[in-house]
């Protein structure tokens, strides 16, 4: 079974030890629906948050918004009901990725 998300590693220079996708994409694309487990993505503002279990679309979403935002990978499908605190996901396992300015 051919997994999008597993990387390949290649021997010589620095740069070509940096993972790269196997199927050639330059562009990594990694939803809910090629996860082992059940995952979403979860993006906040000072004003809203959103949630997607397609990363590319979320931060899309977010950018159109013109606010900076951070956001996080959540280990629950994104049907999961869960507590919210201060714009952060309350889950055990929740990674932080990053924030977008």
């Amino acid at each position: 079974m051919s997994r999008p998300w597993v990387y390949q590693f290649e021997t010589g220079t620095d740069e070509a030890r940096k993972p790269k996708p196997k199927n050639g994409a330059n562009k990594m694309q990694y939803t809910n629906k090629q996860a082992a487990e059940p995952m979403h993505f979860f993006a906040a503002s000072a004003f809203e948050w959103r949630t997607s279990d397609n990363l590319e679309q979320l931060i899309g979403q977010m950018k159109q918004e013109g606010e900076g935002f951070s956001l996080w990978r959540v280990p629950l499908a994104e049907s999961a009901s869960y507590d919210i605190n201060e714009f952060r996901p309350e889950v055990e396992g929740t990674v932080y990725l990053g924030r977008w300015n």
